[in-house]
């Protein structure tokens, strides 16, 4: 082997780096070009970002972080000297007006200030990039120069990088969003290393990089190495966060619209005198603008000291002592930011990863509650080198299969194990012979024994890791799917209208007495007007408050704007396990396998006693050595005590150090290792006293037993079986003594090097002689095939002569999935009938099975490299595992909340169908209904090679089946029955993942895209309806099913995307890592704690994002902080917050369109006011316009959203669409209102005797200080006040009651008891503050005017309350009265129903007062939930 690897080492010094700059290899570290940021592994050769997004990839099914870094579009742009000097010219000509349209509209700048180029031109210095969310940015470009370069020890200067294009020395780049894009010769593309190769080429690429550092930094420093390509290619390892200067972020918030139109109406208010107006104004503004720039200062400090990481790592090398020696690994430090994808790391304790990484060797415990949330730790493992199982020979991190062997950048090391040996492999390697780290010469550790160490090679770095990615959501939030505030500006061109009639008018009557610089003057102070300062601030703080309530009930929503669409929801999804049921599953015992009297295998009913099953399993076999059943049943004990991912975990490896990384990353060793004493200790500790709870111990003063890493329930269950778990010890100076003592099972002479766990039973007084259980392989849980195994081999007790080994593969999962594996001999014939049995009690089942290798040290090397698939096949069954899982009690509740909400609810869960059927009837009749018959949809066994979906249905009940594909096509079409409804359809669906799968993969070869029209007839799809429209069986599948089950979490993201095309708004919620992606995926993500939080429980990271998140102290806030940017995260531990979340997202829609109708006759108010004054020539005071703006106008804007949302959710929806009927309803009405009371108000003064009208031009006239004045302005007083009070009002929808709001009753009842009083009892001293006349001696027209000011309010409520439809039009997807009426007869029967509970039920479906809904398009799903065919019919 040595002469081998010393040639790869020679031959390696002209490997380099394939890209963009030539050169190639079969080893090389080649990197990926994902096509316009598509998150998927494609080759280079397809992954070219062409300057437009492809239109076969829609935008919205991209992952989060794609979506941020796919361009819609590329220009190149060419500087000129003439252009540059024709925008000086235009920026001095317009007084910096064009500068500041530029800097608004990035679009607008490089058409003014380039020249736009084609795509081969030599001359571009710029590019104009348009993301998704069409965002322009202008972005220089540089040239890329290879032949050069300056290394500074293990830096090179920017140096490679130059602003001078045209060069045929090295590709264009430009940077964008901290990602780098580059030229090529198919189009722009970014890079990162594909690691989308077999594990077998990962080790290889590990290997052969570590052999080019190790060359380049003997060589020492030359121009443009290998490494320094990669560099260039990737960059430093450092997440870049521009923090701009406070003063510079100051004057850009003074730039921005909003300000610039303030500004603007301050200088007008100024010219037309109202000085103490125009100084408030501008106090406010001033104010508003420095508590946003520091609040972004402060936000932009907290995310750089986030994504701030750099510290001090080992880089593993292989550095060759001779040309004939091979190389040995050495570990230099170096620091984290020169880290480049392909380099290779040493893990240690207490380390927290600067980047992603892939684990190699070893394995490492690992604390992921900076991304994930989950409290406890996780173990890695180190990548195999044989191939995967199921078919796919390739590493993908986005894989769960894949996941156990990726390290997450913001992690921590936990607990680090180092490998006892070489891993097996079955020596396949592609392209030459096999290379992985284990080819070197090991190092030497500190105790001088030649160990490998823990090695990791790196996958991604800076901003492609997953802090980087989370980093980079945070600096670039997406938009919204519903943009409120984006709808609310094309409304206001219906102001802008009025406001235009308003200034023609203004011309008109001022034409001839007023000069053109006084009317255009007085125009523009009307814009002031009608446009209000605060406006902004109106349509913001319902979310603020609605975010700081759900804060208040430990809710979490992690991007504000997001709760709006929670109020648009209205289907709702829910994993099963953890979220609608308890998080842990309880063993209620196991089903053995035992035989009949006629000699046939069958299944024992449930024995509770784990123990006492192994005992007598094992004196079974001690009687009977022919018969196999007493050894199946032996195995099903074995596999309780041996098949697990368990691993220790010392007590000490939970303290960890508060700081991100040691100066020093080695492991500290502490004074018992110093001293030798800690190989002792933890060989006693580990061989002797580690018992989980529940084994036997007998010694009583015996320190704690050590954690269990792993899944809580294969530890539940392993304390249950009493097996004491045996690490081998880390340690040389303990040399155990007694080889025959279970306590020194690690001397056992048929014990492999290569076994480091050993599962010893539990000791018994008959002594009978069990054997302990060596640990050879672990094949982890994989998602693709839904089961783990172990190998195992026998160590019996004493020393045995002779080579006589006994081995055995022990496996579990999903009883398909062990039932294909299994030998047909060996399945019970009860099999399907217990496993049916067993599910439909809502238990949950896993399936045993085991397979025996007699074999000698000859044989047994084999098995440690034969292939997954071959060991997990010729298995024989063993017996059932049985765990119970109890639902939630908030469960039940809550889904009854929502089903008399009118919303549809799904359960999307991984289990058995037949375990989720029985926990939906515990439930209640919300996922299915008892009056109707329930079918499996699942894929035929016999489906493969079939033309159509393969899919069968089986009716639950009878296990009669029926094809699918021929019932669906049968009677050659569809119709829609209008008005049929949901009850037509006495059918409920569940459908399997292999089902969806099916379906989907049919759908989507038919070409229709469900959210348009079919492009051409399919026989897969139904004809064209009536209406227009066609589905597909997916579809209509999809509008009937409330249970999916054997979801894979790529499945539920698919769920998730389909209801949202067919027009569902979805809130999904979960509870663990593989809900992560649908949380995202969903319009609304809710992921719940897995148990009650704690005040004290909280994690160091989480104050770092203090400033941006508002408070952030526990791990379960922190998950959902750093993987889910756009969820709500619970610290509650069920699902009752869903409807908390939905209730405050209908309110604060409802109370952003209730803000929006308030200012937007706020400002008509005035304007009108204004405008029935122009016409005389007369103007408001400026201390009347003080008043209602700050004393009326101010505290109903921070007051109204205050109001708290109804305790319980109504049927419908709020209305989303400001242009709806209903809102221009309500606002045009309340503006016909306002103004016809105005100009009443305003004649009935006309029409006193006493009037006397003003006369301009002649002496005494003064135009704020008159009769008409002090009239408006008295009267518009009582409008505010009544408009709010309108607008409070919520007639029983969506929010509660406005005198639930005592602040907003007291603040609106001061206001109308001090209005009454300026207008009928007015003091001197409010005369004079406010210019108006003394109307005292006339007090019959004050009354009557008071009269009119209360008849204009009285009508202002009952137009609202009668006229105007307070929600959504669109009907809602499920009619909650036949699910709630079977709710109540089932709640009758058993006795459990109050009357009272039946009662809220009916009232809060009733409705009355209300205008007729307004005939709308149906959504999607409305359509083919009504969709007929002879295959419903058939099941019927």
């Amino acid at each position: 082997m040595g002469d081998s690897i010393a040639n790869a080492y020679q031959g390696h010094q002209t490997v380099e780096l394939q890209s963009l700059f030539g050169g190639s290899s079969s080893g090389e570290l080649s990197p990926e070009m994902p096509h316009k940021g598509n998150a998927g592994w494609t080759d280079p050769a397809s992954e070219q970002l062409n300057g437009i997004c492809s239109s076969s990839s829609r935008p919205d099914q991209l992952d989060e972080n794609a979506t941020l870094v796919t361009i819609r579009s590329i220009e190149l742009l060419q500087r000129s000297l003439l252009r540059d000097a024709g925008f000086a010219a235009l920026c001095l000509a317009s007084g910096g007006v064009v500068a500041l349209l530029c800097y608004w509209r990035a679009s607008w700048y490089a058409k003014l200030r380039f020249t736009r180029v084609g795509a081969g031109d030599q001359g571009a210095s710029h590019v104009l990039v348009e993301s998704l969310d069409s965002l322009f940015t202008v972005c220089p470009l540089e040239t890329a120069r290879v032949a050069t370069g300056a290394k500074h020890g293990a830096r090179w200067t920017q140096s490679l990088l130059s602003e001078v294009v045209g060069s045929a020395n090295g590709p264009c780049t430009f940077g964008w969003r901290n990602e780098r894009f580059w030229q090529t010769p198919g189009g722009w593309c970014r890079q990162r290393l594909s690691l989308k190769r077999s594990y077998v080429d990962l080790h290889d690429l590990a290997a052969r990089n570590a052999m080019q550092l190790g060359h380049n930094w003997e060589q020492g420093a030359q121009v443009c190495t290998p490494e320094a390509r990669r560099w260039l290619t990737y960059g430093d390892n450092v997440l870049t966060v521009v923090v701009t200067p406070f003063i510079i972020l100051l004057v850009l918030e003074f730039f921005k619209p909003f300000f610039i139109f303030q500004a603007l109406a301050i200088l007008i208010w100024f010219l037309q005198k109202y000085v103490v107006y125009a100084y408030v104004i501008l106090a406010l503004t001033i104010s508003s603008a420095l508590f946003n720039a520091f609040e972004s200062w402060r936000n932009l400090h907290a995310i750089q000291k986030l994504a701030s990481s750099e510290c001090t790592v080992l880089r593993v090398t292989a550095h060759a002592d001779g040309v004939d020696k091979p190389p040995t690994l050495r570990s230099e430090r170096v620091k984290s930011s020169q880290l480049m994808p392909g380099d290779l790391i040493e893990v240690v304790p207490s380390m927290i990863f600067p980047c992603d990484c892939v684990l190699l060797t070893g394995q490492a415990v690992i604390k992921e509650s900076m991304l994930t949330g989950e409290s406890a730790p996780v173990l890695k493992s180190s990548l195999p080198l044989d191939p995967p199982e199921g078919g796919r020979g390739y590493y993908d991190p986005a894989l769960e299969r894949d996941s156990k062997f990726r390290l997450l950048s913001g992690t921590s090391v936990v607990q680090i194990k180092r490998p006892g040996a070489p891993p097996a492999n079955d020596g396949s390697g592609e392209g030459g012979p096999l290379r992985s780290v284990w080819d070197f010469g090991l190092p030497t550790d500190a105790a001088g024994k030649k160990r490998m160490p823990v090695v990791a090679v790196v996958g991604a770095t800076a901003y492609n890791t997953a802090k980087g990615q989370l980093v980079r959501a945070i600096l670039f939030p997406k938009q919204a799917a519903l943009d409120f505030e984006k709808k609310m500006y094309y409304f206001v061109v219906n102001l802008l209208l009025y406001l235009l009639a308003a200034i023609i008018a203004t011309i008109v009557i001022q034409r001839n007495t007023n000069t053109a610089a006084l009317i255009t003057l007085n125009c523009l102070n009307l814009v002031t007007i009608a446009i209000p300062p605060a406006l902004p601030l109106a349509l913001s703080i319902g979310l603020s408050v609605s975010f700081g309530r759900l804060q208040g009930k430990k809710i979490f929503c992690i991007a504000p704007p997001r709760i709006v669409n929670a109020g648009r929801v209205n289907a709702a999804c829910f994993d099963k396990t953890g979220t609608l049921t308890e998080d842990g599953l309880s063993l209620r015992g196991v089903c053995a396998v035992r035989e009949t009297e006629e000699g046939a295998r069958a299944l024992t009913a449930i024995q509770a006693d784990v123990q006492k099953a192994y005992l007598e399993a094992h004196q079974a076999c001690s009687d009977s050595q022919s018969s196999s059943v007493p050894a199946a049943r032996l195995a099903l004990c074995h596999v309780l005590a041996a098949c697990h991912g368990l691993s220790l975990l010392e007590q000490s490896a939970l303290e960890l150090p508060d700081e991100n990384c040691r100066d020093d990353p080695r492991p500290r060793r502490s004074w018992k290792s110093v001293l030798g004493l800690e190989g002792a200790l933890a060989f006693h500790r580990h061989s002797e006293q580690v018992m989980p709870e529940g084994g036997a111990c007998e010694e009583q003063n015996e320190p704690p037993a050590p954690s269990f890493v792993g899944d809580p329930l294969e530890v539940q269950m392993f304390a249950q079986t009493g097996w004491t778990y045996s690490a081998r010890p880390d340690d040389a100076h303990f040399v155990p003594a007694a080889p025959v003592h279970p306590y020194s099972v690690w001397s056992h002479p048929l014990l492999p090097p290569s076994a480091d766990t050993v599962l010893i039973p539990p000791p018994e007084e008959d002594d009978a002689g069990r054997a302990a259980l060596a640990v050879l392989r672990r094949f982890d849980f994989d998602n693709e095939i839904r089961m783990m195994s172990t190998l195992v081999l026998e160590l019996p007790p004493g020393t045995l002569g002779g080579d006589h080994r006994s081995a055995a593969l022990l496996a579990k999962g999903a009883p398909e999935s062990i039932k294909e594996r299994c030998l047909p001999a060996s399945l019970p014939v009860d099999f399907e009938s217990q496993l049916q049995a067993l599910a439909l009690n809502g238990d949950r089942v896993l399936a045993c099975a085991y397979r025996a290798f007699p074999c000698t040290a000859a044989t047994l090397d084999p098995l440690l490299r034969a292939p997954r698939a071959d060991m997990e096949s010729g298995l024989t069954f063993a017996g059932f595992l049985v765990m119970e899982n109890k639902l939630k009690p908030e469960t039940p509740g809550v889904l009854r909340q929502l089903t008399a909400a009118g919303l549809r609810q799904v359960m999307v869960t991984g289990d058995n169908p037949l375990t989720a059927i029985a926990v939906a009837r515990k439930c209640g009749p919300f996922f299915l209904r008892p009056s109707r018959r329930t079918f499996l949809l699942d894929r035929g066994e016999d489906a493969a090679g079939t033309s159509g979906s393969g899919c069968v249905l089986r009716d639950v009940a009878t296990q009669s089946q029926l094809d699918f594909d021929h019932h669906w096509g049968k009677g050659g079409g569809a119709d829609l029955e209008q008005g049929a409804g949901d009850a037509a359809f006495g059918v409920d669906l569940v459908v399997t993942g292999r089902a969806f799968q099916a379906l989907q993969a049919q759908h989507n070869d038919s070409g229709k895209d469900s959210r348009g029209s079919l492009p051409g007839t399919s026989s897969l799809i139904h004809p064209e309806s009536p209406g227009g429209a066609a589905f597909s069986p997916f579809e209509s599948v999809l509008a009937r099913a409330n249970i999916f089950a054997r979801m894979s979490p790529q499945n539920k993201v698919d769920l998730i995307t389909a209801l949202m095309d067919l027009g569902y708004t979805v809130c999904m919620t979960g509870d663990g890592a593989n809900d992560s992606m649908a949380l995202k995926a969903a319009d609304v993500g809710i992921s719940i704690a897995s148990k009650e939080v704690e005040e004290e429980d909280s994690v160091n990271a989480a104050p770092k994002l203090w400033p941006i998140l508002r408070h952030t102290r526990t791990p379960e806030e922190s998950r959902g902080i750093l993987s889910q940017l756009d969820s709500c995260v619970l610290q509650l531990a069920h699902i009752g917050a869903v409807p908390l979340v939905l209730a405050e997202g209908r309110s604060a829609m409802v109370t952003a369109a209730s803000m929006f109708k308030y200012m937007f006759t706020y400002g008509l108010i005035q304007t009108t006011s204004v405008i029935v004054l122009y016409r005389l020539q007369l103007e408001l005071y400026q201390y009347m316009y003080l008043w209602a703006d700050l004393a009326l106008v101010f505290p109903m804007v921070v007051l109204i959203p205050s109001i708290l949302p109804r305790p319980d959710l109504t049927p419908g929806r709020p209305e989303s669409d400001l242009l709806a009927r209903s809102v221009l309803v309500s606002v045009y009405g309340h503006s016909a209102i306002l103004i016809a009371f105005q100009a009443l108000a305003s004649h009935y003064l006309q029409t006193q005797s006493w009037y006397q009208q003003p006369l301009p031009n002649t002496p005494g006239f003064d135009a704020q200080f008159n009769q008409n004045t002090t009239e408006s302005w008295l009267f518009s007083t009582f409008q505010y006040i009544f408009l709010a009070w309108t607008f409070a009002q919520s007639f029983g929808k969506f929010r509660a009651r406005m005198f639930t709001n005592l602040p907003l009753c007291a603040a609106l009842g001061l206001q109308l008891l001090i209005c009454s009083g300026f207008l009928l009892a007015p003091t001197p001293a409010v005369r004079r503050a406010f210019r108006m006349v003394d109307f005292s001696p006339h007090r019959g027209f004050l009354f009557g005017l008071w009269l009119l000011a209360m008849l204009n309010g009285a009508v202002h409520l009952l137009f609202e309350r009668f006229a105007v439809l307070h929600q959504s039009a669109e009907p809602d997807p499920v009619d909650p009265q036949p699910i709630l009426q079977e709710l109540r007869e089932q709640q009758r029967e058993a006795g459990r129903a109050k009357s009272r509970a039946a009662e809220r039920a009916e009232s809060c479906w009733t409705e009355g007062g209300h205008c007729i809904p307004t005939k709308v398009k149906p959504a999607r799903y409305q359509i083919v939930s009504r969709q007929t065919s002879p295959i419903w019919a058939a099941l019927q």
